[in-house]
């Protein structure tokens, strides 16, 4: 067995199997999800009722249980899973930052359940369609973030494209220098001083950084668009996080009523990391996949297409969720759909 085999193609085929089984097996597993989810809910329930009683008991199992609801729950169909892995997939990013993705996300969504409702039912004691308008909202802001973010894409990649279409002819390492000028011998000693541009009128910003002087006068590439990077992630974490569960507002109410509101808050945010670590977890498994096509095509595609294909991947998941948005946008305005479903009639 050669040691390319083993090193590309047998990772390759052992998560294709895997695959083929999830996917065989995902029909059963969302079935059982869904009555999983009915059972927790009970549970719940009777475990809210037993606080007065059991304070500690039953307090330490609400959150034990409410925290595996939270993991259950991110098993199931969701938007938000199909937006990170969009993103984990086609963007370079280590795997602190993919944590810190799917923890912020789901804390998220516990925050903003906790904050509608405290301010809606608890503060201002509005009635349950309120709350449901609100709710609708809050559907539709994480619909519009998603096709704003799909067409931050596809317009930041398009540009990019283009850019690169446009230059035409390609620069040399060196630069081009215009002019040379004799450094005075007290500049010779500190030459990081000055400008390079003072000895040197170069083209090439990359000349300009090595200088020798064991300073960076200009920041690199990776570095600017590290810059740039937390405005998709930032939409990314709204656009999922934004809209509460309704796992989380079923608890809260459910408190509310048996006057043990802060229970309600705690069981919501172990919700919040039950989730948080499912899609942790979801998040290892796409960007392990990512490296390994990424080896998989290195050796057989040319520079050529290797310097479009990420771009025109990314401008194609774009229009996705922009289709996706809309869909789920206009979903929004139909008579059965939107707002809680505690409150459908």
């Amino acid at each position: 067995m050669s040691v390319k085999f083993k090193a590309v193609y047998l990772p390759l085929l052992l998560l294709a199997v895997l695959l083929a089984i999830l996917l065989s097996l995902y029909p059963h597993l969302l079935a059982k999800t869904v009555e999983w989810q009915r059972e927790f809910n009970q549970l719940i329930s009777t475990t809210l009722k037993q606080i007065n009683q059991q304070p500690s008991e039953a307090g330490s199992w609400l959150v034990v249980i409410s925290f595996a609801y939270g993991f259950l729950h991110a098993v199931g169909p969701g938007h938000g899973k199909f937006i990170l892995s969009g993103y984990l997939a086609t963007h370079p990013i280590r795997l602190k930052t993919s944590i810190r993705l799917t923890l912020l996300a789901s804390l998220l969504q516990g925050v903003v359940a906790v904050a509608v409702i405290s301010l809606i039912v608890v503060v201002l004691t509005l009635s349950a369609g309120y709350f449901r308008l609100t709710q609708l909202w809050l559907e539709r802001i994480s619909f519009m973030l998603i096709i704003a973010l799909g067409g931050y894409w596809l317009i930041k990649n398009s540009r990019q494209i283009y850019r690169t279409l446009r230059q035409t002819k390609p620069q040399t390492a060196i630069g081009n220098i215009t002019q040379i000028r004799q450094l005075d011998a007290e500049l010779q000693i500190k030459p990081c001083l000055i400008s390079p541009l003072t000895a040197l009128s170069v083209t090439n910003k990359s000349a300009i950084n090595q200088c020798g002087c064991g300073h960076q006068h200009l920041a690199d590439p990776a570095q600017i668009n590290h810059l740039h990077d937390w405005k998709p992630q930032l939409m990314v974490v709204l656009s999922i996080g934004i809209r509460p569960c309704s796992g989380a507002i079923f608890v809260l109410f459910l408190a509310y009523m048996l006057d043990l509101y802060l229970w309600g808050v705690v069981a919501t945010m172990a919700m919040a990391l039950g989730t948080g670590s499912a899609l942790t977890l979801f998040g290892l498994l796409v960007l392990y996949t990512r490296d390994r096509m990424l080896k998989f095509g290195k050796g057989y595609f040319s520079a050529h297409v290797s310097a479009y294909f990420p771009l025109l991947v990314k401008m194609l998941f774009g229009l996705i969720l922009i289709t996706l948005g809309s869909a789920l946008l206009h979903g929004t305005t139909l008579p059965i759909s939107g707002g809680a479903a505690l409150f459908s009639r």
